[in-house]
């Protein structure tokens, strides 16, 4: 199962995005990791997300999940935007900042194509 997804995803502790499995269940998990930041959501964490969501909509790996779960490492689900990220936007143009926004949020928008029940939890 999963052999498409790489393999960084799959409980890596470096990782920013991790992946469980539990095959008897068909239940995935998605681990937000950084809990230092309390999993604020950066570039770097949403490339990872949007690799990780293409790998597990794959129709080999797909048909293998009921249902998803996305959580956050440590204590904090998740803070919200990496501040460093957004403090920098204060400093770009209004145009710019609009291009790297709408990238930004499409990143875990990506969230979207995955097509089974997905539970956050918190």
């Amino acid at each position: 199962f999963f052999f498409l997804i790489r393999s960084r995803f799959l409980n890596a502790a470096s990782s920013l995005v991790k992946l469980s499995h539990n095959e008897a269940t068909k239940i995935a998990t998605i681990t937000l990791n950084n809990p230092s930041k309390l999993n604020a959501l950066s570039v770097d964490m949403g490339d990872e997300f949007t690799e990780l969501v293409s790998d597990l909509t794959q129709p080999e790996n797909i048909k293998n999940i009921r249902c998803l779960i996305i959580t956050g490492e440590g204590k904090g689900f998740s803070a919200g935007g990496d501040f460093q990220f957004l403090r920098d936007r204060h400093e770009d143009t209004p145009e710019n900042n609009y291009d790297v926004m709408r990238a930004f949020y499409q990143r875990m928008l990506n969230l979207r194509k995955i097509p089974v029940p997905t539970i956050a939890a918190m």
